[in-house]
C-alpha cells in the first residue's frame, strides 16, 4: 500500500535542514485528502469509522492484505471535505491525521516540505536549540501510537487470511439517473460463514486479542455502503 499519499515532497526530517521550519494550522484544513477515495485503517479505528464509512480489505504488492476505509463509492476522490477543507464525517482517520508527518519502515521521519502546514514565519518551531520542540514531540508520538496499532492491524489480517475468513468484495455503483454503473473491484470482507465457524482456542485467542470485536465492527460498517452514495446522484448498491 502507498504510505505516502498526499505527500508532494516527501523528505527526511533534517534538524539542520528544517531548523526554521514551523509547524502551524492549514488555512484548507483537510483540503489535501479529497482527492483519494479511501486510506489504510488501523484496525483500533474500526469502531470509530463505522459509523459514516466502509471498512474493507485489500491485498498489497507484498501479498498481506490490510484495511482501508471507504470514504466514498467515486473512484476520483470523496466528499467528506467542504470546499474550506472542514472535515463533514464524524471521524478523520489517523492516516489523515498524522499529515505532514509519516514515519518510515527504518523509524526514520519524514515530512512534506511542500506542506502548506509548515512556515518559517507562522506557527509552533519544531526544533529548539536543545531537541525537539514540544510540536514535533506530539507529532512523533503521534505516528509511533499509529504504528504500534498498525503493526497489530497486521498480525490481525495475517490472522484472517490464515484461517480463509477474507472473501473477494465487488461493489456496483448503479445511478437511477441512467448514468454508467461503476464497479470498485480488489476489495475483501470477513466471510460471516467462516467466522461463524471459529471454535475452541481460536475463537477464545481472538477475543483476547479484541479480533473478534474488529470483525464485528468491520461487518457493521458494510451498512454505512448507502450513505456513501453521492446525495446528488442517487444509487443502488449491490455486491
Amino acid at each position: 500500500m502507498s504510505e505516502l499519499l498526499f505527500y508532494e515532497k516527501p523528505v527526511a526530517l533534517n534538524r539542520e535542514r528544517h531548523k526554521k521550519l514551523r509547524l502551524k494550522a492549514m488555512d484548507d484544513g483537510f483540503a489535501f485528502s479529497a482527492g483519494v477515495n479511501s486510506v489504510p485503517l488501523a484496525a483500533i479505528e474500526f469502531f470509530e469509522a463505522s459509523r459514516d464509512m466502509t471498512v474493507l480489505f485489500q491485498k498489497g504488492a507484498d501479498g498481506h492484505f490490510f484495511p482501508v476505509v471507504m470514504m466514498s463509492l467515486s473512484n476520483s476522490g470523496h466528499a467528506l471535505v467542504d470546499p474550506q477543507g472542514r472535515w463533514q464525517g464524524s471521524y478523520v482517520p489517523a492516516f489523515i491525521r498524522r499529515y505532514p508527518f509519516a514515519l518510515a519502515s527504518d523509524g526514520t521521519v519524514c515530512i512534506d516540505e511542500k506542506s502548506r502546514a509548515f512556515s518559517e514565519t507562522e506557527g509552533e518551531l519544531l526544533f529548539t536549540e536543545d531537541g525537539h520542540a514540544p510540536a514535533l514531540d506530539s507529532a512523533l508520538a503521534f505516528m509511533r501510537g499509529f504504528d504500534t496499532e498498525m503493526r497489530r492491524t497486521r498480525e490481525f489480517c495475517d490472522g484472517l487470511a490464515q484461517k480463509g475468513l477474507l472473501a473477494p468484495f465487488e461493489v456496483e455503483v448503479r445511478p437511477r439517473d441512467g448514468g454508467r454503473a461503476v464497479r470498485l473491484q480488489g476489495l475483501h470482507a470477513v466471510s460471516t460463514q467462516k467466522f461463524s465457524e471459529l471454535r475452541g482456542d481460536t475463537l477464545e485467542l481472538w477475543f483476547t486479542k479484541s479480533w473478534v470485536a474488529w470483525i464485528y465492527a468491520h461487518l457493521h460498517s458494510i451498512g454505512a455502503l448507502a450513505k456513501l452514495s453521492s446525495d446528488k446522484t442517487p444509487t443502488s448498491l449491490t455486491h
